[in-house]
């Protein structure tokens, strides 16, 4: 019940900061003015939209949670509210994970709302593509059109899934380094890890031809950087063709095309590295805010 109520405190503290709703704000008009833009791809602008409209939610909601989790514990700690939250009958385990909790819950609602305004928009800008009116009065072309933007908002739903887990995964981080360090180099530090996070799955290809000892260090640092790069699955959800159903046998359309079954395989082992990664990473932060002395300040 405590850390509930913590979680429950901290996401009010969230979503009340002003540089929360400024980067809401600014995301939702950012994905909204680029649905009004030209892409000039021959019929493909729906694609090139979903695309870019899921890589800006991310942007925009990994800056939000890094600002949010950078300061959690430390500002807490620097002007003792910690210490007076100490003193009551919490644990220091629940103040951590209720601290997470409510930073997830605020990000959560960013990307739902975010890619709610990237599925409406992909929804409205289908039939442009096929040189037809929104609401096409011919019911064969409605037959037509319909499933196809279904198809493009729905295909939102596991790219959201898939944003939430690499937040949660950066949080996690950013929590655990608050708990020692200040926000300044908390933001650092986890915007460097997201980068060589995103790189890690080309490791092994550079060092495939160099020594032992690289090859030894590549694999410890594929185990210990967050691997981002597997959860980036936006490029299959924009431009191949979801099929709710057995993809069809015949060359051309199995590899312009993915099934919804296969997307959902990769995106529960993707939420299984998650949560193994985000548990590793919250026993680090109760491990080093076990014993952190509540009355000095951080870096």
């Amino acid at each position: 019940m405590t850390t509930l109520t913590i979680a429950r405190a901290t996401y009010s503290q969230t979503i009340r900061q002003p540089v929360y709703t400024v980067l809401l704000l600014a995301m939702l008009a950012t994905v909204s003015i680029h649905a009004t833009l030209p892409y000039y791809t021959f019929g493909e602008d729906t694609k090139m939209y979903k695309d870019i409209g899921m890589a800006y939610v991310l942007g925009f909601v990994l800056v939000m949670a890094l600002l949010s989790a950078s300061r959690v514990v430390a500002d807490e700690i620097d002007d003792r509210t910690m210490l007076t939250l100490m003193s009551k009958p919490v644990r220091r385990t629940e103040v951590i994970i209720g601290k997470f909790l409510g930073l997830l819950l605020g990000c959560g609602l960013a990307i739902f709302l975010g890619c709610l305004a990237v599925a409406v928009a992909a929804w409205f800008m289908y039939p442009a593509d096929e040189m037809e009116p929104i609401f096409p009065e011919d019911w064969r072309t409605l037959e037509i059109i319909r499933p196809v933007q279904w198809m493009h908002a729905l295909s939102i739903v596991p790219g959201a899934v898939t944003i939430f887990l690499q937040v949660a995964i950066m949080t996690a981080i950013s929590v655990a380094i608050s708990t020692r360090l200040g926000a300044v180099l908390n933001v650092v530090i986890c915007a460097v890890l997201f980068v060589a996070g995103n790189l890690t799955g080309y490791l092994q290809q550079v060092v495939k031809d160099a020594g032992a000892g690289w090859r030894a260090l590549a694999r410890v640092l594929n185990t210990l950087l967050p691997g981002l790069y597997q959860f980036n699955i936006t490029d299959a959800l924009a431009y191949r063709t979801v099929v709710f159903g057995p993809v069809p046998a015949d060359e051309e359309t199995y590899f312009s095309s993915i099934s919804w079954s296969t997307i959902w395989t990769f995106v529960g082992l993707d939420a299984l590295y998650a949560l193994c990664y985000i548990t590793a990473a919250i026993a680090l932060a109760l491990a080093l805010f076990r014993n952190r002395e509540l009355t000095g300040s951080t870096a």
